[in-house]
């Protein structure tokens, strides 16, 4: 009977143990797995995080990239534009010629011609009552005028860019019936609003009209908007 005892007693405690055994492997388990789980979300997040970064890079390389391509376009229109002005394609807007159809007697110096017949005025910068012409856009312009002088008088005038003379022609007649004409011509850089005129130089001269003697005229070669005009 004793024996029968010990022997319950031994297959308890072997279950026992057996049990503990499995519970410990259980937990073992559990705690594996739990590791696992902690690694792959961490390796998840890692990857995820290097792919964040690694999207953002080509993003901003994309982005550079295209600010580049549109300054490069920008350019090349700046260009493009300057070349087209420069050929002719937007400077028809800008040219004036006008003729002084009165006599004008005893001239004060520095006395601005005022060239009445306008024959045409592209961009209205020429004033028919100042008889200046006043820049409308900066650029680089063909100036030419003449004056017609009769009789044994001189008379001199030059051309002038915000009041300082640039160039001068002067023309005098052999006898009273006798007609001449002086002229000349000037290439000048001008920026907005600089002013181009015709002055009488000496005192007192005589400008003959009586024939289409005495002109001015002017237009716009090419358009240098953008650029530093020295002169």
């Amino acid at each position: 009977m004793r024996l029968i005892t010990i022997a319950i007693l031994c297959m308890a405690l072997t279950h026992r143990a057996v049990s503990l055994t499995l519970e410990e492997l259980k937990n073992v388990r559990q705690v594996a797995t739990q590791a696992a789980t902690q690694a792959a979300i961490k390796a998840a997040t890692q990857t995820a995080s290097d792919v964040c970064m690694s999207d953002t890079k080509r993003l901003e390389e994309k982005v550079a990239l295209l600010e580049d391509t549109v300054m490069k376009q920008q350019s090349l229109m700046k260009k493009q534009q300057r070349d087209y002005r420069a050929f002719g394609g937007l400077n028809s807007g800008v040219a004036f010629s006008a003729i002084l159809q009165h006599n004008l007697d005893n001239l004060g110096d520095e006395q601005t011609l005022i060239f009445d017949d306008v024959l045409v005025n592209d961009g209205q910068g020429y004033n028919r009552q100042t008889g200046a012409f006043i820049a409308p856009t900066q650029g680089v312009y063909m100036f030419v005028f003449f004056i017609g002088q009769r009789g044994h008088n001189q008379i001199f005038v030059h051309l002038t860019k915000n009041g300082q003379a640039i160039v001068e022609a002067g023309s005098e007649g052999l006898n009273d019936s006798h007609d001449t004409q002086g002229g000349n011509a000037a290439i000048l850089p001008l920026v907005a609003g600089d002013v181009v005129a015709v002055r009488h130089h000496v005192w007192g001269a005589h400008i003959e009209s009586s024939t289409p003697l005495t002109t001015f005229s002017g237009f716009l070669l090419y358009d240098t908007e953008g650029s530093v005009i020295v002169g």
